[in-house]
């Protein structure tokens, strides 16, 4: 063995730490470790390799038949791949207890043999051991559990692993030095990577979720809660805001309003949108509230599939101006339903902060799911809620869900077969805004006063590059609408930390994407524009673009003409075979591999011959026979036009009658 001591036992013993099989690498340790203190060794044949190489192949498919029966899932890959390790032990014993340091590859493809079946060794030669340790870091990786040790031990693998191969022309403080200077490359680059996946990840679902994006329904709402995992956000730009003196932030913007919940989904029950509403004289105002004045403006700009979808208002909305439209309709909750808009929206409302326009509360308003009545009713006991008046109530909601719970974006599931709000209120008391929205609902409901579930945006977060404020999908938010004292407040009861907790959550890449999301609103912008005033502008754009291609494309050809005969313009032509790779004699180094000596295509014949005798004195007698059929190899690989048909069927019987005295000398020997 040419490895360094100890490297397949440290192997094996990581994947056995990792995997958490401890047992199976201490057997295996050992018995890897064996030829070293044992000193018999057995030439295997190269059909004993094929057979042992198919035997692992089998096992490993038998294993991964069993890991899908058994899990039905994407784990039984990952099983798979943590137990390579065992399935292919027995390659690396065989190598340990061969007498050569290297193995045929082919014996581990048999793709490869397929190509070769007149036996004849295809290369190259590895010394196993090598692949195999690369296994072992490959499976206990599928079991890692994401901390530094991994990388310590691959680190610690590599380094003796390579301890072995240095270069001696170079003092040892400069390969350690080297060593070093990899190990923190390493480090910080796959840091660097794996910061590139979330990129890819986050951009990737972007696309996605651009691509089956639906305008939010109105009507039902499925919450997340319940489910198991990490929610998923992204960072994609909805809208960009931009505000007027007076406006604060964060600014909540309803997107719809809900009075009825069923099994972890929100459902707007009687709220059709009947009231619809006239434009004014020039087609682009619209009055939500005749009888309302409002004291603060935004400027919304965003997109609207389908040119049809709810339009996301603030609280206390009273008019809508500039906003071309060929209807507006408004349901009971206030949510207000536009048709026939522009896909690319720039419109300006005029609001009043606290006012509402929303219809008077109903039975419908009261209502809590039987499931949910008994972790309320402990809650309300716990924070002494029962008797107070409305206003005070809702401040002390506020005031314990801020300082009792935290946001998350965790999702632990079902905890002790309760509902998702049960274990919220008793247990986790960690959660996100649908938490926070929906037991506030059903808290204030618990208390006789009536309550609806919202869901919208948050406007809190300002963009350097446009001066405006942004609402990305991420900032997707739900809170609670009471009615006290005669109007609908609301009432967010999520902990202010959660805008905090979602930017920390932001990569490093984020301000570049955030510039070119910038610039692509300017421009887009600009050629809306430009259509609006010059007619159609892709029109006059057309003609300079496939201008453009024509030029490149007639360089592209002229520079690749291909010849009438197939060969390329430089005249080269791909070779074949070489001539003479037919020649007989590699029926001999066949059979002498057989022995348990391999030949690298570059080692010449005499080399590799005079090492085989070294080997194996024994066979010295019947080598040297091979001297003249090597010299009518040599004549017949490199000058081939100069061998008659005669010489070269001699040529032909003298290896056959070589091979025959081998194979009856071979049958003879005890």
């Amino acid at each position: 063995m040419k490895t360094p001591p100890l490297l397949l036992a440290a192997a094996i013993g990581f994947w056995g730490w990792q995997s958490n099989q401890v047992m199976v690498a201490a057997l295996l340790a050992l018995v890897l470790e064996s030829p070293r203190v044992i000193s018999a060794r057995h030439a295997f044949t190269q059909k004993s390799l094929n057979r042992v190489s198919d035997l692992c192949a089998l096992v490993c498919m038998l294993m991964a038949v069993y890991f899908f029966v058994a899990h039905r899932s994407v784990r039984a890959i990952f099983l798979t791949v943590q137990w390579l390790p065992v399935a292919f032990a027995p390659l690396a014993l065989i190598q340990g207890y061969h007498p050569a340091d290297r193995l045929n590859v082919s014996g581990f493809f048999m793709v490869i043999r397929r190509k070769y079946p007149d036996g004849r060794p295809s290369g190259p030669f590895v010394n196993f051991s090598y692949p195999y340790l690369a296994l072992c870091i490959l499976g206990a990786s599928t079991a890692n559990i994401s901390n530094q040790t991994f990388y310590a031990g691959l680190v610690l693998l590599t380094g003796m692993a390579l301890w072995g191969s240095r270069v001696d022309r170079f003092a040892r403080y400069v390969w350690g030095l080297t060593l070093v200077v990899a190990i923190f490359a390493g480090y910080f680059g796959h840091i660097g990577l794996h910061r590139l996946q979330l990129l890819i990840e986050d951009k990737g679902m972007e696309w996605f979720l651009d691509t089956i994006r639906e305008e939010r329904d109105p009507f039902r709402s499925a919450t997340a809660m319940g489910e198991v995992g990490v929610l998923k956000q992204s960072n994609r730009i909805l809208y960009r805001v931009k505000r007027t003196r007076g406006v604060a932030v964060p600014l909540l913007l309803r997107g719809a309003a809900f009075n009825t919940y069923r099994k972890a989904v929100w459902y707007a029950r009687r709220a059709p949108f009947k009231q619809v509403l006239k434009p004014g004289s020039d087609g682009r105002t619209w009055q939500l509230a005749e009888d309302q004045t409002c004291d603060r403006t935004i400027y919304v700009a965003g997109q609207i599939k389908k040119r049809r979808g709810i339009l996301p208002l603030p609280p206390g909305a009273v008019s809508v101006n500039d906003l071309p439209a060929i209807g507006a309709a408004r349901n009971r909750f206030g949510i207000v339903r536009v048709d026939g808009v522009p896909e690319r929206m720039n419109y300006a409302v005029c609001y009043t902060p606290g006012g509402s326009s929303d219809g008077r509360p109903d039975k419908d308003d009261l209502q809590i799911p039987a499931a949910e009545q008994k972790a309320v009713g402990a809650i309300i006991a716990a924070w002494g809620l029962s008797g107070q008046p409305p206003s005070a109530a809702a401040r002390i909601i506020k005031e314990r869900f801020a300082t009792e719970f935290a946001y998350t974006l965790d999702l632990a599931g079902r905890v002790g077969g309760k509902t998702p709000i049960a274990a919220f209120l008793t247990q986790t008391r960690a959660g996100h805004c649908e938490y926070f929205g929906t037991a506030t609902v059903f808290i204030l409901r618990a208390l006789g006063i009536p309550a609806r579930y919202v869901s919208g945006y948050a406007v809190q977060e300002f963009d350097p590059w446009s001066r405006d404020l942004v609402v990305r999908s991420r900032h997707a938010h739900a809170w609670a609408q009471a009615h006290i004292e005669g109007r609908w407040v609301n009432l967010d009861t999520t902990p202010s930390t959660w805008a905090e907790f979602e930017s920390a959550r932001v990569g490093f890449w984020q301000p570049v994407a955030d510039l070119w999301a910038w610039v692509h609103y300017r421009v887009t912008n600009w050629l809306a524009a430009d259509q609006d005033a010059a007619g159609d502008f892709e029109h006059y754009l057309l003609w300079p673009v496939l201008a453009i291609l024509v030029v490149l494309g007639g360089v592209y050809l002229r520079r690749k003409r291909v010849r009438k005969d197939g060969s390329t313009a430089g005249g080269i032509v791909s070779p074949g075979r070489l001539p003479g790779d037919d020649s007989p004699f590699y029926l001999v180094q066949s059979h002498i591999e057989n022995w348990g000596f391999n030949r690298a295509r570059p080692e010449p014949f005499t080399d590799f011959i005079a090492r085989v005798g070294r080997g194996l004195p024994e066979k010295r007698a019947a080598l040297d026979k091979l001297e003249g059929l090597l010299a009518w190899h040599y004549r017949y690989r490199f000058d081939p036009q100069g061998a008659s048909g005669l010489e070269t069927e001699d040529f032909r019987q003298g290896v056959m009658d070589w091979l025959d005295e081998m194979q009856v000398r071979d049958t003879a020997k005890p």
